[in-house]
């Protein structure tokens, strides 16, 4: 069956759905509201996806997504769905960056923080290609007065090019210019029948509406930016280029003290085998790097030695602090049980988050220390 693309009506939005727009860049919303005097919750989608992943469309039961769990949870919620296809965006924007990506999230989420009434803290959670914005967004959010509690990673990408590579050849762009990512077919089978097949196992034994490949189509899928990707192969100047160089600055690779702590929600089945084998250590690394970078100046000089075997300590067991293991393939967090567990551990690492941040605050205070 062929099936045409958005077929929905243009501009159209599920309820308390709006467009708000961020550093030039426009954004599908929805908010969820729960306790003010929690932080606000941002949930970014991966590539090719909105972020109605999240919480669903009309006729689902919000106990099978993650929004619906938080919210219970008593958090608040901001979900936003970057520049795609999809006919609700009068334009595309084809050379638009990772790091205008996450100016535009933290932009959009102070706004709504200030018009909520809620403090200002956020959590950053990111599915799948999402990572790649943790370090844009954290500074981008830091320099407008936000204070980022971390970044939570479900199956997400670390920010670094040459951990999802797609060879040139097999790279297509849609007639505006965008990742034509519902096209992409890595080993032959289309990244949508792979999508659609596993939402469609998750959700089956639920009774709700199943994932079907029309389902997906008019709600969920969206071709995107391919700079969003953070790999060698960017869009810019009208046309396909390698630059890995371009990719490493647009991402911040390299900027270590710029990182939020990352907390990472790891899925256990050989179907997303890149991230179930290599998320706790890659975001192990930047966690690794982001403390050392982060000390403050000649505090090695001045901690004591029961102040470093602390620090020591903490470094040697803060993998698996903030890992999390959940059952599943790349959408672990869907469906009744997978979103409630999802939902548990992200309220667990975000403890654990703060737990640290203190523990280093304490240690890095040398004036407490001295007194």
């Amino acid at each position: 069956m062929t099936i045409e693309k958005h077929v929905c009506p243009s501009g159209s939005l599920f309820p308390h759905e709006w467009i708000a727009e961020g550093a030039g860049f426009p954004a599908i919303c929805r908010f969820f509201r729960s306790d003010c005097k929690k932080p606000l919750l941002v949930f970014v989608p991966g590539g090719g996806f909105l972020g109605r992943i999240a919480y669903g469309h009309p006729g689902t039961e919000p106990t099978d997504f993650l929004c619906g769990n938080l919210q219970t949870a008593g958090y608040n919620v901001l979900v936003q769905s970057y520049p795609s296809d999809h006919p609700a965006f009068g334009r595309v924007y084809p050379e638009m960056t990772v790091s205008d990506w996450g100016c535009s999230v933290a932009s959009i989420a102070a706004e709504v923080i200030r018009r909520e009434g809620l403090t200002p803290d956020v959590l950053l959670v990111g599915w799948s290609m999402a990572g790649r914005m943790s370090q844009s967004f954290n500074r981008s959010a830091t320099a407008i007065g936000l204070r980022v509690l971390g970044f939570i990673s479900l199956a997400a990408n670390a920010p670094l090019p040459g951990l999802a590579p797609i060879s040139d050849d097999r790279i297509s762009l849609t007639q505006d210019s965008l990742w034509a990512v519902t096209e992409c077919a890595p080993n032959g089978i289309p990244y949508y029948q792979r999508w659609t097949d596993e939402l469609t196992q998750i959700m089956g034994s639920t009774g709700q509406p199943l994932f079907t490949q029309e389902i997906c189509w008019h709600h969920y899928f969206a071709n995107c930016p391919i700079n969003l990707r953070g790999e060698a192969t960017r869009f810019r100047n009208g046309k396909l280029a390698n630059a890995i160089n371009d990719a490493i600055a647009d991402l911040g690779s390299l900027d270590f003290a710029d990182y939020a702590l990352t907390a990472s929600i790891v899925p256990t089945l050989p179907s997303d085998a890149k991230h179930a084998l290599t998320d706790q250590a890659a975001f192990a690394f930047f966690n690794s790097r982001r403390i050392y970078h982060g000390l403050p100046p000649g505090i090695l000089k001045e901690i004591s030695p029961d102040e470093w075997g602390e620090l020591r300590s903490l470094m040697q067991d803060l993998p698996r602090r903030l890992t999390r293991f959940q059952d599943g393939g790349h959408f672990f967090f869907v469906g009744e049980a997978g979103a409630a567990a999802t939902s548990a551990h992200i309220g667990e690492l975000l403890n654990e988050l703060e737990a640290v941040t203190s523990l280093l605050r304490k240690i890095s205070d040398a004036e407490g220390r001295a007194g």
